[in-house]
């Protein structure tokens, strides 16, 4: 389109974007699969359950439930570290797990830094803490002794207690991933897969989110036909609803529409991915 594209928040009546792909705490909509599998983890890691698996296709929101982990747990009780680039050697892996929790390693010997994270995890746990390491994109790891590395820290007990836990989040193809590694993928004593969006869900989600970015309006912007149509594109995969809802607003802008109905979203997503069934 040749016409003016930006600024079409304030043509809504929106303080600021409502669907940006900043991880905002504010705009992340907890819906139920979502609920669930917060609940799963978050079981996992009270009960001591040492190795937590969360999978899930792409787009459908690990991060943002990673973020909502790490701020859901009690800080006075867990102390959680979290690799988003999770590409890394063994060593490279302790180093940085040591220095998120403010030990600087002063020796590249991994024995050295085996020994002073032991310590340091023993400490936190003197003082009646846990430590949760949260690794993101966990299907990155390219290093096979990454993964031995893992199952070492997981070795790290006093008593019937574990001194970390480990989330792992990654994409469906994590699992197999692990399968490769028989006696660390039996350490995970919680699995969770988490599932797109109902339709439900999908439309509180979409209304949760404008109304986090200042709208005041009675009703959805998006009726029942545009939500239909949405949600049968994406299947409910919010990253994609959240590109797909914030051009549709804009070309509702352009349009100067008063909101988005089922028309105006199939034209959307034409616009957006050019052959909607190729892009389906």
């Amino acid at each position: 389109m040749a016409l003016e594209t930006h600024m079409h928040e304030a043509y809504w009546g929106f303080k600021e974007p409502p669907f940006a792909q900043t991880p905002d705490p504010r705009f992340y909509y907890l819906g139920q699969a979502h609920e669930d599998a917060l609940m799963m983890l978050h079981y996992g890691l009270s009960r001591n359950k040492g190795a937590v698996l969360l999978t899930g296709a792409l787009g459908t929101g690990k991060t943002s439930l990673c973020h909502k982990l790490a701020n859901f747990v009690d800080p006075a009780q867990i102390q959680s570290v979290t690799i988003v680039n999770p590409d890394l050697t063994p060593l490279q892996l302790l180093s940085e797990l040591l220095a998120e929790l403010g030990v600087t390693a002063t020796s590249e010997d991994r024995h050295a830094i085996t020994r002073d994270l032991h310590n340091k995890l023993r400490e936190i746990y003197d003082q009646g803490k846990k430590v949760l390491l949260l690794i993101d994109d966990a299907h990155h790891i390219k290093d096979e002794s990454t993964f031995e590395e893992l199952r070492m820290l997981l070795n790290l007990e006093t008593g019937d207690q574990f001194l970390i836990n480990i989330v792992l989040a990654g994409v469906n193809e994590l699992s197999h991933i692990l399968a490769k590694y028989q006696e660390l993928d039996q350490m995970f004593a919680v699995r969770e897969r988490l599932q797109p969006l109902s339709v439900s869900d999908m439309t509180e989600m979409l209304l949760h989110r404008l109304r986090c970015a200042g709208y005041t309006g009675d009703t959805n912007l998006f009726d029942a036909d545009a939500t239909l149509e949405l949600h049968r594109f994406t299947k409910g995969v919010p990253r994609m609803v959240c590109h797909l809802a914030d051009h549709a607003l804009m070309m509702g802008k352009l349009l100067k529409a008063k909101s988005v109905d089922g028309m105006l979203m199939h034209e959307a997503i034409e616009e957006f991915y050019g052959d909607e069934e190729d892009a389906a």
